[in-house]
């Protein structure tokens, strides 16, 4: 398995809202499926060849960071927040095929 960290930072009307984080996590995890899972030109099949990823999962969920902070840009946001985000790609083979639940795709 490959753990992928990343951050990413999110401004928001709401002081205290973060329960946009479970809709952007899965935004993000299909979008990282799509990519990486689905086997469509020459780049693709190159890519899942060289890597052999059979499942993309959101675990670790997200969370708002505890050590970087950040200050709204756009006047109508009231708030930002540093989210550091985590996937965990699973390599070689997986005996589903064609499974999509909340938080795992797989090859």
């Amino acid at each position: 398995t490959i753990e992928l960290s990343f951050f990413y930072r999110a401004e928001t009307i709401d002081v205290n809202g973060i329960e946009f984080l479970p809709a952007i996590e899965q935004n993000l995890l299909e979008l990282v499926a799509d990519r990486v899972l689905v086997c469509g030109g020459i780049f693709q099949r190159r890519r899942l060849s060289r890597w052999q990823v059979a499942a993309v999962l959101s675990n670790p969920k997200d969370t708002l960071s505890a050590e970087h902070n950040c200050y709204p840009s756009n006047v109508a946001a009231e708030s930002c927040h540093v989210i550091e985000g985590k996937m965990t790609f699973i390599l070689g083979s997986l005996n589903i095929t064609g499974m999509a639940s909340a938080g795992f795709y797989a090859a």
